[in-house]
């Protein structure tokens, strides 16, 4: 790469993120070697070890049985030149001291109240410092006394050391080579892209919308391209245009009535656009003599959502219920949202409060469904209250508070239900 290139904000951003991942990927790595290189160390010089614990058992059987010390001294010498043992010790069946060796002593009498395994099976332990290997003594099948080796592990470390500088240098250089590479190939790649970015701060800079960005097709970006040319080309047109002009305003007097009409995190009518609705709705259903339903929906202790997981997961609940409501309710059905945590469904020619009741059980299963917020499953319940139009109220206002008091009702009966309002008997589970 030239040396203008390398100073781009971009091409030093990709350099650090290739840095970054390529050296925490090589990390990884030698980590894990080394994990794998100690754990099998430690095998091999266990293996080692107990078969020398073997080896050494075997022949100072016959010694320890006739007590001769000169002999199972020696047998021990030959033992304690291979490199690693620390310190050897015998004792006899009943658990006395009979021989002894250390790396800084040699022969040594008896110590003091030193222990072995307490059991006759070989018997292993690993300390910080050293492998201790305790085995029975066996003749003819008979224990005739207890061997314990101390194997020292400071070559296992070391040789892990050694391992970890050379894995370091190795990735020194890996590292600077795969960076630089990769940063190259990717510069190249986007070469486009670059070419792209010029020619849209010309056509900022210049307001020329007659520029085209060169494309030789060969890249994976020639649709990217093609697609921005023939935009550029047609805002070309657009612009001589008076025609688009007024639908460009018409357009943006849209925005503004979408803007003052619905909420702006779940994209659903709001309270205003609500009213007004629900007034032509009772309107229609007195015209009509068919039943028109209000439905009032309020999600259960929402804010132990905000205050358990923050105000994002919160919106995310609610943007997530909203989608859950729209899909479940009929097309000819108004879904808004007309407060914090609390929707309200207007259903025209519902036909039966039946109908109306059944479409609550589903609203609220569709509800009860898991939502996922960082990685834990998070149930919301609801409740609902339900009031219909002629048969409950045959004004907004009515309407309006014979539903709050049915979702009133609802909450007090212990909330994830729904109950409908009704004149005869108050309030209808």
């Amino acid at each position: 790469m030239q040396r203008a290139t390398l100073n781009l904000p971009l091409v030093r951003k990709f350099l650090g993120f290739n840095a970054k991942a390529l050296s925490a990927s090589l990390i990884a790595a030698l980590l894990g070697f080394l994990l794998l290189s100690m754990f099998f160390a430690q095998q091999h010089l266990r293996s080692e070890t107990l078969w020398q614990a073997d080896t050494l058992a075997a022949n100072l059987a016959t010694p320890l049985v006739d007590k001769d010390i000169n002999a199972a001294q020696n047998q021990i010498l030959n033992t304690g030149n291979r490199p690693g043992l620390t310190s050897i010790k015998v004792f006899d069946k009943q658990g006395r001291h009979f021989a002894g060796w250390d790396s800084l002593s040699q022969f040594n009498g008896t110590p003091g109240a030193e222990l072995v395994p307490g059991n006759n099976a070989v018997h292993t332990s690993w300390g910080l410092s050293q492998l201790s290997v305790a085995a029975p003594i066996l003749l003819d099948e008979e224990i005739v006394g207890k061997l314990q080796l101390q194997v020292s592990t400071a070559p296992v470390y070391k040789e892990l050391l050694w391992l970890f500088l050379l894995g370091l240098l190795l990735i020194a250089a890996i590292l600077a080579i795969a960076a630089y590479a990769l940063t190259r190939w990717q510069v190249e790649a986007l070469q486009p892209v670059h070419e792209l970015c010029n020619v849209s701060e010309q056509v900022v800079g210049l307001n020329d919308y007659n520029l085209r960005i060169w494309n030789d097709g060969r890249h994976e970006f020639t649709a990217l391209i093609q697609h921005v040319n023939q935009m550029l080309a047609r805002i070309n047109v657009w612009e001589s245009s008076e025609e688009t002009i007024i639908r460009l305003q018409r357009e943006e007097e849209q925005k503004v009535d979408i803007l003052d009409n619905h909420d702006s995190l779940t994209r659903l009518p709001n309270r205003h656009y609500f009213h007004r609705v629900l007034v032509h709705s009772i309107d229609e259903s007195i015209e009509t003599g068919e039943l028109a339903a209000l439905m009032f929906i309020d999600l259960d202790d929402f804010k132990l959502i905000n205050d358990g997981y923050g105000y994002e997961a919160g919106d995310m609940v609610l943007s997530t219920i909203a989608l859950r409501l729209s899909t479940t309710l009929r097309g000819t059905d108004t879904l808004c949202r007309i407060g914090g945590d609390e929707f309200a469904a207007i259903l025209p020619q519902v036909g039966s409060i039946a109908l109306a009741e059944s479409l609550a059980n589903r609203i609220l299963a569709i509800i009860r469904q898991p939502i996922t917020l960082y990685g834990k499953n998070v149930v919301v319940n609801a409740s609902i209250g339900l009031a219909c139009s002629p048969l409950h109220a045959q004004e907004q206002k009515q309407l309006l508070r014979n539903g709050d008091i049915a979702l009133a009702a609802a909450k007090a009966g212990g909330k994830n239900s729904y109950r409908t309002y009704t004149v005869e008997a108050g309030l209808k589970v």
